[in-house]
């Protein structure tokens, strides 16, 4: 097993040197007919792919070199090209959140000013009285969007994290 994966790395690997070798001007995309977003900007293989309007098999008619992907490590690629974008963005939500799990609720805040929490949610805090916002998102009850609803109320009345 361990053998196989080994090997699928290195061939996955190989795939993406081949692929970022590759570069080309507008004209040259727009000569091959290839369907790109037009900004004037080099493209790699790996921009034509992402943007998820092209496969790697159409794209080795023109770039003969990428015949040398096997077939099973291109679709691979194209996955990972096209949701690499979407993970980039949810590692970022997901470093945010732990950063903003340290912001602190003052004492005396009144959770019946904050707009749009439930009537459970101002009883389970005002009971708890949490002391950050780690501590009001494990409470049992308190929902994720309430969690959202008291960061937002936070956020903008400047209450700094822990």
């Amino acid at each position: 097993r361990k053998k196989f994966w080994m090997k699928k790395k290195k061939e996955i690997q190989q795939a993406h040197k081949i692929i970022n070798d590759c570069q080309f001007t507008p004209e040259f995309i727009k000569s091959n007919k290839i369907f790109s977003k037009r900004n004037g900007r080099y493209k790699t293989l790996k921009n034509l792919l992402s943007e998820n309007k092209i496969s790697l098999m159409e794209l080795s008619k023109i770039f003969p070199q990428l015949g040398k992907i096997e077939e099973k490590i291109g679709k691979q690629i194209e996955i990972d090209y096209r949701y690499e974008i979407y993970l980039k963005r949810q590692k970022a939500d997901i470093k945010n959140c732990k950063i903003e799990q340290n912001t602190k609720i003052p004492k005396n805040i009144d959770f019946k000013s904050i707009n749009g929490l439930s009537n459970e949610s101002i009883e389970i805090l005002t009971k708890s009285r949490p002391a950050t916002l780690s501590q009001a998102s494990r409470l049992p009850g308190f929902t994720p969007s309430a969690v959202t609803l008291l960061l937002s109320y936070l956020k903008k009345n400047n209450v700094k994290r822990a």
